[in-house]
């Protein structure tokens, strides 16, 4: 998919602040273009692994909104390094259902996330009727076969200009064989 593999640098980091130094010290390096980090919801901070003395945190002690708090600061301080560094950093993420009486998509970590994004995409699998399917004859008979399936984008929040407005939805088919490149024949 035109990714340079032998460049391809991938790292894991059990602890959130490690993952987020690294992205700073990257950019400010000016080593990369683009930086994905998947998922930021899986981030587990120091402070909800372990105590201030290095002793391992129970299950059952409180850290509520400490991914958020690191997330808002992270973001503070990597906006000068990226832009200077001029890198491109895609941050993958799940939804999680809000409990009321309209379900909404909404996205885990503060409101941090929001604030800094320059666009925010919600992409689900579509519906099966929408999706590429490779139509055939079989003993005289019309036949269909599913090749990949429905993607729908939409665009939650955009700060980019010649961008489609907040809340269009796009469609695109996705190819098993081949991703978003057209299915060969």
């Amino acid at each position: 998919m035109g990714v340079d593999v032998d460049k391809l640098m991938i790292a894991s980091f059990p602890i959130a602040e490690n993952s987020l130094d690294t992205i700073i010290e990257v950019a400010r390096k000016k080593v990369v273009d683009v930086i994905i980090l998947d998922s930021i919801h899986s981030l587990s901070p120091k402070g909800e692994q372990q105590e201030k003395s290095g002793k391992e945190k129970s299950m059952e002690d409180d850290t509520m909104a400490l991914l958020a708090r690191k997330l808002s600061q992270f973001f503070r301080i990597a906006v000068s390094p990226v832009k200077k560094g001029n890198v491109a950093i895609l941050l993958i993420g799940q939804t999680r259902t809000s409990i009321g009486f309209i379900a909404l998509d909404k996205l885990t970590g503060g409101n941090a996330l929001k604030h800094y994004s320059k666009l925010v995409l919600h992409i689900r699998r579509g519906q099966k009727v929408d999706a590429p399917m490779h139509k055939y004859k079989e003993d005289g008979k019309s036949k269909s076969k599913q090749i990949g399936f429905d993607v729908v984008i939409k665009i939650d929040q955009t700060q980019i200009s010649g961008t489609k407005p907040e809340m269009t939805t796009i469609h695109l088919p996705y190819y098993f064989e081949s991703g978003f490149g057209k299915e060969k024949e």
